[in-house]
């Protein structure tokens, strides 16, 4: 289980566990569904991927592939509005139970993609675990039944990959031996896997890619400015709210430039004036692009500063 709040590894499967103030008893069937409902809105505007869940009487988890959006820009608001949500329903029953839901801080460990499985299963057998039900199937607490077919999937989580890092095919017999697997697995726990620990220099915003420049980036502006001279369009354009194919390709190579000097997207995103989901797709977009051009973009940029 995790310990500790670590720092986040773009593209690792990280294991969160959020607590309710106390122990609390917090969730019931009503506020676990207001809590997914704004959980799948908010993963629709990041680069993170849903897995799998257990949304347990006095704590939550989650099993996600990590994007390169920070998790608490996107993460607190759904804390908050839920949080919110819980008081006024309180509120109407019994005011005095108004205060914190949720822990301060969510704990978080990163593990490598082929552990993944083993998490799945730990996350489904929960309710069994925690003795609400005999299998895994007959709770509706997780995502269990969604991965066998039993209810629908929701659109904001991801079954077939789930199925796919557990070792199973995404067809019905996939489905089954599924089932199976976290039936065998129901005693588990996860102290025997191992987090991967990040190296100090990682941020958990962005992961600078192999061969990121080590010194620190250049303004943002100024990365902006030479991706606008490379394609010969007025920096006007650029900051306005025009969508021309000229104008995404300057800002697609600006956010490629910056990924490559190690900048952290965030910056990138309030210097175009655009979301950090915005700036994640046109650099996971950036097919056709030619590398020499990015890299003439970087010099430039460097230079100019």
């Amino acid at each position: 289980m995790p310990r500790n709040a670590r720092t986040i590894i773009t593209g690792t499967f990280v294991h969160l566990i959020s607590r309710f103030v106390d122990g609390r008893f917090v969730f019931d069937d009503e506020g676990r569904s207001e809590y997914l409902f704004r959980l799948g809105r908010a993963l629709a505007s990041t680069d993170w991927v849903l897995i799998s869940y257990a949304l347990m009487s006095s704590h939550i988890h989650l099993g996600m592939i990590a994007g390169a959006i920070r998790l608490s820009e996107w993460l607190a608001p759904v804390h908050n509005s839920t949080a919110q949500w819980i008081n006024r329903r309180s509120r109407s029953a019994a005011p005095k139970t108004l205060g914190h839901v949720f822990a301060d801080r969510p704990d978080t460990d990163c593990y490598a993609l082929p552990d993944a499985g083993s998490i799945i299963a730990y996350h489904h057998n929960n309710p069994v675990s925690a003795k609400v039900v005999t299998t895994a199937a007959e709770s509706n607490w997780t995502s269990h039944r969604a991965y066998l077919g039993l209810d629908p999937q929701p659109p904001y989580l991801d079954v077939k990959r789930g199925l796919v890092l557990s070792g199973c095919s995404t067809d019905a017999a996939g489905r089954r031996e599924f089932g199976r697997i976290v039936r065998r697995r129901v005693n588990q726990d996860l102290e025997s896997i191992k987090p991967i620990e990040a190296p100090p220099e990682e941020t958990p915003s962005s992961e600078p890619p192999s061969g990121a420049l080590i010194q620190a980036p250049p303004p943002p502006e100024r990365v902006v400015h030479a991706a606008a001279l490379a394609v010969g369009t007025p920096l006007t354009e650029v900051y306005s709210r025009a969508r021309g194919d000229n104008v995404i390709q300057v800002r697609r190579l600006a956010v490629l430039a910056w990924w490559k000097l190690g900048g952290r997207s965030l910056d990138m995103a309030r210097e175009l004036g655009l979301a950090p989901s915005s700036v994640s797709r046109l650099r996971q977009r950036a097919h056709g692009v030619p590398a020499e051009v990015v890299e003439a973009v970087v010099a430039e940029a460097l230079r100019a500063a």
